[in-house]
This record gives structure tokens, C-alpha cells and sequence, in this order.
């Protein structure tokens, strides 16, 4: 198993035993959630999910929100994800949301994806994702959804997904380990000293 350095509240016991094995590609993850050096970014909590429907076709907001109750709820260790739906012109993040929508006007052929960080902290405060109505592969809407989750560099490769829109065992783990680290955690999995 990996080495790790990790920290814990005596008075709560909320220590987080878990172990990751020497099998794992630490350098595959490193290179998709530590590309910019500041250590691990990521959601501190599950975020509410807000889908704006304006545009969108039913059948892709359905598969979005499947892909969010099943997939992502599952690899990330999230329970009952909350998903409201709205409709409006108004594409505005919000504070401890992660916001979903459909454009005509972006330049990249898949759609983006943009995160916005709590100052001074690497701790997700808000995100949002967006897609081209022209796409219509479940491959592309995982793969989207997936970059808001703390992934600073892009996830496309097939090692992360099936061509038909499914995790790989390998993606399965890499948001497996994203999930259990704390924010700010730096290779090979070392947690910032708290400060007292």
C-alpha cells in the first residue's frame, strides 16, 4: 500500500482509514487532478445539482440526471444527490451548487466545464457545465459532468471511459481516491497540517 500522512479530530474520530494500493496509477491521477501544483481540488461536500432544461431536449436531461444519480453518486460515494430543475436564460453559478446546461454558442466541440474555488482554499464552491445541443453520445455528457469534480486537466482518454459512456475500472478508481482525499492533499497522499 501507499504511504500515506493523514490527520484526525480525537474529539470526533473522523479519520479517514482509507488505504490506497500500490497498484493504483497515482501518476495518471496526479497528472489529471495536480496539474497546476496547488495539491488536490475538489467538492468539500456533495454539491446540489441544478439543470437548466432551456433548450434542451427531455431525453438528455433525463440521461444527465441518471448519470448524476447513478454514476457519479456511485464512484464519488454521494447519496441521493439533490437535482432541481429550472428554465431560464440566466447560466449564473451559485455557491455550493454545480450547474448544468445546454448552449449553441461554444466554440469546443463537446461543450466545457468551468469550477470556482473558495478563496484562499482548494475547496470546489461552485462549478458549472455546459453542452452543445448537437451532442448527443452519453460518452460526452459523463466525460463533461466528470471534469467538474476536481479534474484540472481533461479526462477523455478511454482509459477513463468506454466508448459507450461508462466509467472504466480505472475511472471508477481515480474518483474513488478523489474522493476520499482531502482537499489540498499532495502526491503521493499527504494531507496539509491542520492548523490549531
Amino acid at each position: 500500500y501507499r504511504s500515506a500522512t493523514r490527520f484526525f479530530d480525537t474529539q470526533t474520530n473522523n479519520f479517514d482509514a482509507t488505504i490506497i494500493p500500490t497498484s493504483f496509477d497515482m501518476t495518471g491521477f496526479d497528472s489529471l487532478t495536480r496539474a497546476r501544483g496547488d495539491g488536490l481540488q475538489k467538492w468539500g461536500k456533495q454539491p446540489n445539482w441544478k439543470i437548466n432544461t432551456y433548450g434542451a431536449e427531455t431525453k438528455y436531461v433525463d440521461l444527465v440526471k441518471q448519470i448524476i444519480s447513478n454514476d457519479i453518486a456511485d464512484a464519488m460515494n454521494w447519496h441521493n444527490p439533490s437535482i432541481q430543475e429550472i428554465e431560464t436564460a440566466d447560466n449564473t453559478e451559485q455557491e455550493g451548487e454545480y450547474l448544468v446546461y445546454w448552449t449553441d454558442e461554444d466554440k469546443d466541440n463537446y461543450g466545457n466545464h468551468h469550477e470556482t474555488l473558495k478563496p484562499g482554499s482548494n475547496e470546489i464552491a461552485s462549478a458549472s457545465t455546459w453542452f452543445l445541443k448537437s451532442n448527443k453520445a452519453r460518452r460526452i455528457f459523463l466525460r463533461q459532468l466528470t471534469q467538474g469534480l476536481g479534474f484540472v486537466r481533461n479526462t477523455s482518454s478511454y482509459e477513463f471511459y468506454t466508448t459507450d459512456g461508462e466509467y472504466t475500472t480505472q475511472g471508477k478508481e481515480m474518483l474513488y481516491v478523489l474522493s476520499s482525499m482531502n482537499t489540498g492533499n499532495t502526491s503521493p497522499d499527504t494531507d496539509a497540517a491542520p492548523i490549531l
